[in-house]
């Protein structure tokens, strides 16, 4: 029986997502004990759902929408759903997945291990099935590193594929590249000194590394766990005690508890009212992305976050707005359809229209319009965004993602002080879940080649 700690970056600032699950030759042996913070309240329910009976591992992406991951339960594993929006957001990532799995063994799921980098379209990826490394657009230094790997004549003479193992990135092209299961480390760019001296005190100790995580869109948040029992994280101070919680779980169970040292530093004490206003503008940026790239499902579902975090903004409303004509445009759903055909005063009451799988939607559309949301100018919006003049902030090199560093609209909002939120104009509001394709993750059995800390 081992304990197995996971954690993850899925935002801009201030998101986590951390569990500690007991675990005998891979499989769970109960829930997992799991702790989320600053993630859309949803999505924290669901997982949480899913980790009674569920464990999952090696979680790495942009946010909640886009990531890519496995799972194991007693008798079943795979990857999860978000897996195919992180994928189909880089040509070449996806393009390798794809390679990926038709390598994979009948009836196992192909195993492919991705860390996102700071650049466009900047990853690192471990593909187990084709044992093969492939990346794009890394930092110099890093890249310089693997080239130097990969190039040394006694490096595949000793073990060939397989001496990397885990490569981390942030968002000021700091890097941390693991070997031989995190025995061996280098690192490089700018890191913050936290981290840096935690690193170096670990070489010095011989102290292999059992999990590290950096935040490829923000400079100073990581996670750094040391297997001999020694913690270190730069986080949200909201944060502090349910992680130190979970570690403490994660040490006793090894045998590690008088060991166990915990060092901390809060990167941000805002509340929770302006983090709620950060992640707004986030996931706007996230949905005029996938909007710009005629993603429109993914973009309502980022826009109806945005809004349902920031419901005062009219910037996210009339952006909302886009994506709503968006998906009419490319669903055109005949009972809304006939809906709107219909004079306004001969139309029935909107609610037979909540009912099958496009109902929210619906509803969505016509509390828009209901409102005096000029439809026609919303459509305007749309055709110009979509020629090109009306980019997000973001737009990005051959169509991969970016994230531009940045404060977002405060409006008035004081970083440490409450907020008062607006109530949502919208009767109707297209929730995440519903729109994911159910609420189940893929039932596949999944590739002995899973990287297990």
């Amino acid at each position: 029986m081992s304990s197995n700690f996971q954690f993850a970056f899925l935002g801009c600032q201030n998101n986590y997502l951390a569990s500690v699950t007991e675990i005998a030759s891979g499989r769970p042996l109960g829930a997992s004990i799991t702790t989320t913070y600053g993630l859309p309240d949803i999505f924290s329910s669901e997982y949480q759902r899913y980790a009674a009976r569920k464990y999952f591992f090696n979680i790495r992406g942009h946010d909640f929408l886009s990531h890519v991951g496995q799972w194991r339960a007693l008798d079943r594993e795979g990857t999860v759903k978000a897996c195919g929006n992180s994928y189909a957001e880089i040509e070449n990532l996806q393009a390798l997945a794809i390679e990926n799995n038709a390598a994979a063994k009948k009836n196992f799921t192909a195993s492919l291990n991705v860390s996102f980098g700071p650049r466009p379209g900047s990853f690192f990826a471990d593909a187990c099935e084709l044992k093969r490394y492939r990346w794009r657009n890394l930092p110099a230094g890093l890249e310089n590193e693997i080239q130097r790997l990969l190039s040394s004549a006694s490096f595949w003479k000793r073990t060939g594929y397989g001496k990397i193992y885990d490569v981390a990135m942030n968002a000021s092209e700091g890097w941390v590249l693991l070997q031989k299961k995190g025995e061996k480390y280098t690192w490089g760019g700018i890191l913050p000194e936290e981290l840096k001296e935690a690193l170096q005190q670990g070489k010095d100790r011989k102290a292999p590394i059992s999990r590290i995580f950096l935040n490829h869109q923000h400079p100073d948040e990581f996670m750094l766990l040391f297997s001999d029992g020694r913690a270190y994280a730069n986080l949200h101070d909201d944060f502090r005690e349910p992680l130190q919680n979970l570690l403490h779980r994660w040490a006793e169970n090894r045998g590690l508890g008088i060991r166990f040292q915990y060092h901390f530093r809060a990167t941000s004490h805002s509340s929770q009212a302006y983090q709620k206003v950060l992640n707004a503008a986030y996931y706007n940026q996230r949905g005029l992305f996938h909007l710009g790239r005629n993603n429109a499902w993914l973009a309502l579902q980022y826009l109806n976050e945005a809004h349902d975090q920031n419901s005062a903004s009219d910037e996210i409303h009339s952006n909302l707005g886009m994506a709503l004509v968006a998906v009419r445009h490319n669903v055109r759903d005949r009972e809304l359809e006939r809906y709107l055909s219909m004079p306004v005063e001969a139309r029935p009451n909107p609610i037979v229209l909540r009912e099958g799988e496009l109902g929210n939607f619906r509803m969505s559309y016509v509390g828009m319009e209901a409102r005096g949301w000029n439809m026609s100018e919303l459509e305007r919006r749309l055709d110009v965004f979509r020629r090109g003049k009306g980019r997000g902030r973001g737009s990005e090199l051959d169509g991969a993602w970016t994230f531009e560093m940045g404060c977002p609209e405060k409006n008035g909002v004081d970083e440490n002080g409450p907020v008062e939120m607006a109530g949502a104009p919208l009767d109707g509001i297209v929730y995440s879940h519903e729109l994911r394709g159910g609420d189940e993750h893929d039932d596949e059995t999944s590739s002995s080649n899973n990287k297990q800390p």
